[in-house]
Formats: C-alpha cells, structure tokens, sequence
C-alpha cells in the first residue's frame, strides 16, 4: 500500500516539534497538551489526471486552532494523540463540474469531512531546536477515513524550523482512491476518466500558541 495521504494530517505533526523544543533531548517526557494554528500561508492541494487533462484541487478551509497530546518517548519517537478535520466541499479543482464529480466520489453528502488521528512521528536523530536553514526527514503514522474506510498509513515529511515558535513542512505524497473503496470519477457518460493515482502536496507553517 502506498505510505500517504492527504493534507490534513500534518498540521499536527508540526505542533508535535514545535513543542519539544524546551524538553531534554533524547529523554522520555510526560504527556504535553499543545494548542497550535495554521498560518495562513500554509497549502495543500492534490493532482491527478484524467483521460483529457491534469487537474489540481486546491483546500480552500480556513484554518483554526487545534490541540494536541504530546509525549516523547525517546531520541527517535514521539507518541501523538490527535485530530483533524477536512471539510469535502472545501476542495476547488477549479470548475463547478469537477468539484461536483469529486465530491459525489467521495460521498461528501454521507461523510462531509475526512478524518485524520495521528499516533506517532518517528525518525534519525532529534527534530531541529534552531531556525535555521536544516531540514529534518522525519516519518508520522497516522489513520485516516475517507468515504466511511479508514487505512492506517506512514506519511514522510520534512521539518524546518523557522522561528523558536513557528515549523515549517513541506512533502508530498501518493495514494490510490480504490484503497479507500472510492471510485475515480467520470463524466460524458464514461468518456473522461479520473486516474486512480493521485499525488498530495503540503506546504504547512504551523505556529504554537502561548496562553
């Protein structure tokens, strides 16, 4: 099975190394409760192809503020608890039609939202503690439901700090919609067929926010 999935998991992963940056390196710590928000800048969109043309979806959900339970257990793993939602219609392939097609293969009216629970990130050495130019590989296991079918799935990604507070990463990824029980949409009776591979892209600037 590929090891992805789309954009609304990794805000969270951020928050997670933006939060160990005031513990002991390579120590395991306590459970931490981090409240974190999305900048603005921050993008997610996916492409495919059809039998006509590429297309790409871009999210256009506005950000809020989410939370997350933290726990480092050791130099190379942190234990995450989590959540997050991406609303079907926020999706915009860039024509009515498309968004209608894309929307009905993922069965926005039965289940409106894709749901991400993230458990852990894992990877060599410790995260970044300095803004800096450094990029870090680091891999998230999550689970993940779309259409009413949830997979559990392994997401790399790259971490950079840019501030003492703020986290940039950046990837992409592929899946295939029949993983997830959805049928790649059509139109013009059959004659223009979505292919099943799609590929995720993020761009994310996560910032921890200090009560």
């Amino acid at each position: 099975m590929n090891t992805c999935i789309l954009k609304f998991v990794l805000p969270l992963l951020l928050a997670a190394s933006v939060s160990v940056q005031g513990q002991t390196k390579g120590l395991a710590q306590g459970p931490r409760r981090v409240s974190f928000s999305l900048d603005p800048q921050s993008q997610v969109y996916l492409r495919g192809s059809s039998t006509v043309s590429p297309f790409t979806c871009v999210s256009t959900q506005a950000w809020s503020s989410y939370q997350a339970d933290i726990q480092r257990q050791g130099p190379e793993m942190m234990t995450i608890r989590s959540q997050f939602f991406l609303r079907i219609t926020a999706l915009d392939c860039g024509n009515k039609g498309m968004n209608a097609d894309m929307q009905d293969a993922l069965k926005a009216e039965e289940h409106p939202n894709i749901g991400v629970w993230v458990q852990d990130v894992c990877g060599p050495g410790s995260l970044p503690y300095a803004p800096g130019l450094e990029l870090r590989a680091m891999v998230a296991r999550v689970s993940v439901t779309v259409a009413g079918t949830t997979r559990n799935l392994q997401i790399p990604l790259q971490i950079q700090r840019t501030t003492q507070q703020q986290v940039r990463i950046t990837g992409s990824c592929p899946m295939q919609m029949t993983h997830f029980g959805i049928e790649p949409p059509t139109a013009l009776l059959g004659l223009v067929k979505v292919s099943d591979h799609i590929d995720i892209f993020f761009d994310l600037i996560i910032r921890e926010e200090r009560k």
